[in-house]
């Protein structure tokens, strides 16, 4: 928790310095790493970025098509349940995200 808690205390000294020295009024991850660690730290820091978050999505698709097919009723070691549950649970969050505003 400690480490958590200072990791997030030094990313918003990091921000808070950079938009000082730019003059606005947010700036993103990738100008905080140029800004500190040049280039090659940016995208050393892009692609971890990258991973992590590519990582948590099939983290969640994989637990919630594993919970969708258990609502379904799908044996474990079904097609329904290694293919059905993830796809009956990521196709109704995909229409919900960019199905278009009314």
């Amino acid at each position: 928790w400690a480490f958590m808690a200072g990791t997030g205390l030094l990313v918003a000294e990091v921000n808070l310095q950079t938009s000082c020295e730019l003059g606005s009024g947010g700036v993103s991850i990738m100008t905080m790493a140029k800004r500190t660690l040049g280039n090659t730290g940016s995208n050393v820091s892009s692609a971890a970025y990258i991973f992590l978050h590519y990582c948590l999505l099939v983290a969640y698709i994989s637990r919630g098509g594993e919970g969708m097919a258990g609502l379904l009723g799908a044996p474990k070691d079904s097609l329904m349940y290694t293919v059905g549950g993830p796809l009956a649970y990521t196709v109704p969050l995909c229409v919900l995200c960019y199905a278009p505003p009314q």
